[in-house]
């Protein structure tokens, strides 16, 4: 079983989320993070179930509308970006 890291650009992508839909509706915004984090809990049994991102060291899983990007390593799961679905990830930062 490996560890679950959140990297602090996840962790404000999460808080993001979590801002925008809250403005309207705090529970949902409650459901759509624990749903996410759900998501990417399933990890640590089975790191490798999200598809591997070509030319990259990231995999990704989903959370529809939200796609979780993540790298494994030995020891842990390493989430590096949660972002929307239709987001444009050419104009996203990874770093």
């Amino acid at each position: 079983m490996k560890a679950i890291v959140r990297l602090p650009r996840a962790i404000a992508d999460l808080d993001d989320i979590w801002y925008y839909i809250a403005q309207d509706n705090p529970d949902a915004a409650f459901r759509t993070v624990q749903r996410i984090s759900e998501a990417t809990a399933r990890l640590r049994d089975h790191p490798f179930s999200g598809p591997a991102l070509e030319e990259t060291e990231f995999r990704t899983i989903s959370a529809p509308p939200y796609t979780i990007y993540y790298k494994v390593t030995d020891r842990s799961v390493l989430i590096v970006r949660v972002l929307h679905s239709a987001r444009d990830v050419r104009r996203v930062s990874f770093d």
